[in-house]
């Protein structure tokens, strides 16, 4: 009776532990879409406050609270969407840049670990066009194909091709 007591607590783990995975896979994922959604409006938003066009990076960065970076020249201008929970260990660095969030509750959010006055800029941000993340099975890849005897010959000799 033990064993199939661990059996089953085991499983359980297991279930949880693949839930909690699919549940940080779709938090990254919402997070992309949110930056993504945002780089044009934010793009628009800083050429039309400066006259300058500015340079998106692709992707988020961890210096910068896994927020995108957005440049004009080299100088380094705003942050897309920093995740708010990160935002305290880097607040004096964001000081002096403007953070782009998609909504008034993540300006909340990122305003109560930021330093007091970040401008925050809340802006509104279409659908993005972000893959959705895969779907964890528990499996590992599938193998490649092995190569046949033909491919092994063709390239042992390479006066066969010719």
């Amino acid at each position: 009776m033990a064993l199939a007591q661990l059996q089953e607590h085991r499983c359980r783990e297991a279930g949880e532990r693949a839930a909690a995975q699919g549940d940080h896979a779709a938090a990254i994922h919402a997070l992309r879409e949110r930056q993504a959604a945002l780089e044009k409006p934010a793009f628009a938003f800083i050429r039309r406050e400066t006259g300058v066009h500015p340079f998106v990076e692709e992707g988020g960065v961890a210096e910068f609270a896994v927020g995108v970076p957005v440049y004009m020249g080299m100088t380094l201008y705003s942050v897309i969407c920093p995740v708010a929970s990160r935002v305290a260990a880097i607040r004096d660095r964001l000081a002096a840049l403007v953070v782009f969030v998609a909504s008034e509750r993540q300006r909340r959010r990122i305003a109560a670990r930021a330093c007091p006055g970040q401008r925050i800029e809340v802006l509104n941000g279409g659908p993005a066009a972000v893959p959705p993340p895969r779907q964890t099975t528990g499996q590992h890849p599938l193998p490649l194909p092995r190569w046949t005897h033909l491919a092994r010959r063709l390239l042992a000799t390479p006066d066969a091709i010719g």
